[in-house]
């Protein structure tokens, strides 16, 4: 399912607006990469962060985000 994204100083207004949303997509062949990380012991609990590096159009809009959040949530565990 698709996603908007929309900048912080706009989110009370677009959350108050009356707004319908149209989608039109399609599949298309096409490649993409994972990034796989390991640190600590093989015996401790699983963790599973991802976000995509490849996206839906040229604009990192989807993945920066997501990017950031993972960073910063590592950076944290790490503490």
């Amino acid at each position: 399912m698709p996603g908007v994204i929309v900048p912080g100083n706009w989110f009370d207004r677009v959350c108050k607006a009356q707004l319908r949303l149209r989608f039109d997509a399609s599949i298309e062949p096409s490649t993409s990469a994972n990034v796989l990380a390991t640190f600590g012991s093989a015996d401790s609990p699983t963790i599973a962060i991802t976000t995509p590096l490849t996206g839906w159009t040229p604009a990192a809009g989807e993945r920066g985000t997501g990017l950031v959040a993972a960073r910063r949530f590592l950076a944290d565990a790490s503490r």
